[in-house]
């Protein structure tokens, strides 16, 4: 017999199983095996990270589109760009 008991994403649970030896005389020995499986492992960027950079104004590269695997499932990148104005327009983070 064999229950899973769901976690909090669809890699991480747990399975428990259990080994019932019934004799002639209806006398019983139960063993139960608990495994927890989790999802420890972070999911990996596949391309070259892009590193930081000072630009002239009008040299700003677009963004690097990113793709992540993980070993236990998909992986979904998201972006996210904040500006932080400088002394003028044209000088910015």
């Amino acid at each position: 017999n064999e229950a899973r008991t769901d976690g909090t994403c669809p890699s991480s649970y747990t399975l428990t199983r259990t080994w019932t030896a019934t004799d002639e005389c209806g006398l019983q020995t139960i063993h139960t095996q608990t495994i927890t499986v989790q999802d420890s492992t972070a999911p990996e960027f596949v391309e070259t990270l892009p590193g930081d950079a000072t630009v002239e104004c009008d040299e700003v590269p677009e963004a690097t589109t990113l793709t992540a695997t993980d070993n236990c499932g998909s992986a979904t990148v998201t972006y996210n760009e904040a500006r932080t104005d400088g002394t003028c327009p044209s000088s910015y983070t």
